[in-house]
């Protein structure tokens, strides 16, 4: 069992002795971490929690480019990281487009970070930034008024990179506003985020007055969602309005220029839900926009039979319970175009 403590390598072993960093400035042991990496040499650091931190002052962010922090667990006792601010708890990346800072934030263990009612995304990944979500790393509880309430991602020349591997979950999540509003989980712009093992997003929400689009993951401009196993169940896209409006994609929406490949994984009992009067509802499990470089493109039959149980509903019309495709969108099944359905 790894003490709990801060450490200035990656992999650290029982044997490895803590660093001493009280004499850094900070509310709790993580601030006094990234104080320690801004003020220090070095690339590769893990902080293990024995106890769960309450985090109450402004974004958490190391400003240093080619550094890896990983936070980790002492033992398989759950360890949370509660987000009690009105921004983001973690901002990763650069913060200006034209630079960046390739830094790397690994979720591990069994660690979860628990959002709030107070706005903010959970993570605010930027230009060159990089998220590990791996072991039983957990992303839950969090509402924003902004997109993607657990992961805001925004790379685009510079791109970023999200992984989700073991049993890494990211549930319970809800963008709630009166704008159109993208991704209730995860949104994706010039970043690409990759799924396997048991990962798992469920139970997320996107709910608006006007357009709502990706109850899980919006997958936008100049972005990927790539899923090599794991599971997108139970999220909502949900419009509340009799303007001019709709729900799109309550699993996953492809917007302007994304892209989504599936070889293997499930998307299974997701919502797409347009509640007023004067709009409709497309694709329950993924919706594909009506653009050319708009694609869907799934591994083959087997891996299709694994869209199933989504459903699509409307007072006019809905489209597509399980795929959605608009006109100029890409859809194929083993190389082969194919259709709403």
């Amino acid at each position: 069992m790894l003490s709990p403590g801060f450490y200035t390598k990656a992999n650290p072993t029982p044997s490895d002795s803590p660093t001493d960093i009280s004499g850094y400035s900070g509310a709790n042991i993580i601030v006094q971490a990234l104080n320690y990496i801004n003020a220090n040499s070095g690339t590769q650091f893990t902080l293990v929690l024995g106890s769960d931190i309450h985090h109450t002052g402004s974004v958490l962010q190391f400003n240093k480019d080619l550094v890896t922090l990983t936070i980790t667990s002492n033992d398989t006792t759950e360890r949370k990281i509660f987000k009690e601010n009105s921004e983001a708890l973690f901002r990763i990346g650069s913060t200006i487009q034209a630079s960046s800072l390739r830094s790397t934030l690994v979720i591990d263990g069994h660690v979860t970070l628990v959002g709030n009612t107070l706005s903010g995304t959970l993570i605010d990944i930027r230009w060159g930034g990089s998220l590990d979500l791996k072991g039983n790393a957990t992303l839950k509880g969090n509402t924003s008024s902004g997109n993607g309430a657990a992961i805001s991602a925004h790379g685009s020349s510079i791109p970023v990179t999200i992984t989700m591997s073991g049993d890494a979950v990211i549930e319970d999540n809800i963008v709630q506003a009166t704008l159109t509003s993208y991704g209730g989980a995860v949104y994706l712009v010039g970043s690409t985020l990759t799924m396997s093992g048991n990962a798992v997003i469920r139970n997320n929400r996107v709910e608006t007055t006007t357009s709502a689009h990706g109850g899980g993951v919006c997958v936008s401009a100049d972005s990927s969602l790539i899923m090599n196993g794991g599971e997108i169940s139970g999220n909502y896209s949900i419009a509340n309005s009799d303007s001019s409006a709709g729900a799109f994609g309550g699993g996953v929406a492809i917007r302007t220029d994304g892209g989504f490949t599936m070889n293997s994984g499930k998307i299974t009992g997701n919502y797409a839900n347009q509640t007023g009067l004067a709009r409709d509802a497309y694709g329950g499990g993924v919706y594909i926009s009506n653009y050319a470089a708009s694609v869907f493109a799934v591994l083959n039959g087997t891996v299709k039979a694994n869209i199933k149980n989504n459903t699509v509903t409307a007072p006019t019309a809905s489209y597509g319970p399980q795929v959605y495709k608009s006109a100029n969108g890409v859809f194929t099944v083993g190389g082969v175009a194919d259709v709403t359905y």
